[in-house]
């Protein structure tokens, strides 16, 4: 009780902070900041979906999920018993350790039930390529999935694993560009280069999608492989589609 006629203290910054973003506040302090990767990672999760967060690591993404009651409980798994360990500390301090089932498994082993949604994030495209041959443990989840390398790789595996790439979005991190694939069950006809350069690629800047495909542009420019040079042609295409400019001139 303030007391009559006593002024109502003005919220504290982080307390307007939580009102505008709710979640981001818990009774264990404020949650750990995400990158633009693990937030786009994070919009791709139904709203009060069941999930499973593949490969954890320091499980800050699971974090949000559960304060801001995305998910309602979340599988969290790692390889790494010391990693697991980081990703239970961090839960626990946040209260939100009874909302997590943790495993120590590799890949899709950890998911013992269905589940809306499974992330895999900052892995190589071809190491989640090997994984989806276990897809028999993911149902028809929606997969989440951020490859530092090998996407071309990624989309293909998807593909002829039964998956529809309905959308991959570009962020950028401290640098480095990075996409964030969202993947569902389903059928459909893509080409060889559409596989490569991403047929459901975007950006919520169009600033940046470009800047991406000029960057994949430049690194492949420096490869020596056979199909080198169709690669650069299916790219120069791309950019020339991302910058209107119909002539395809770099």
């Amino acid at each position: 009780d303030r007391g009559q006629g006593a002024p109502e203290a003005a919220p504290s910054q982080p307390q307007q902070k939580a009102a505008r973003f709710p979640g981001l506040i818990s009774a264990g302090g404020a949650l750990p900041s995400l990158d633009d990767r693990l937030l786009a990672a994070l919009k791709c999760f139904p709203q009060g979906s069941l999930g499973a967060d593949i490969g954890a690591d320091h499980g800050r993404l699971a974090c949000h999920l559960l304060a801001r009651d995305i998910c309602r409980h979340v599988i969290v798994s790692d390889i790494s018993a010391k990693a697991l360990g980081k990703a239970k500390t961090l839960l626990a301090r946040h209260g939100l350790h009874d909302r997590a089932t943790f495993v120590q498994a590799d890949g899709f082993e950890a998911i013992d039930r269905p589940v809306d949604a499974v992330a895999v994030m900052g892995m190589g495209g071809t190491t989640i390529a090997r994984m989806l041959k276990n897809k028999q443990h993911l149902g028809n989840a929606t997969l989440v999935l951020s490859a530092h390398t090998g996407q071309p790789a990624l989309r293909k595996a998807l593909h002829q694993a039964g998956y529809v790439l309905h959308r991959e979005q570009v962020v950028k991190s401290q640098g480095r560009y990075y996409t964030v694939i969202e993947a569902r069950r389903g059928q459909a006809a893509y080409t060889p280069q559409q596989l490569y350069t991403g047929p459901a690629l975007c950006a919520d800047d169009p600033a940046l999608l470009q800047g991406y495909l000029q960057w994949r542009f430049e690194v492949v420019s420096a490869q020596r492989a056979p199909d080198t040079q169709l690669h650069l042609t299916w790219l120069k295409e791309a950019i020339g589609h991302a910058t209107g400019d119909s002539t395809h001139n770099l």
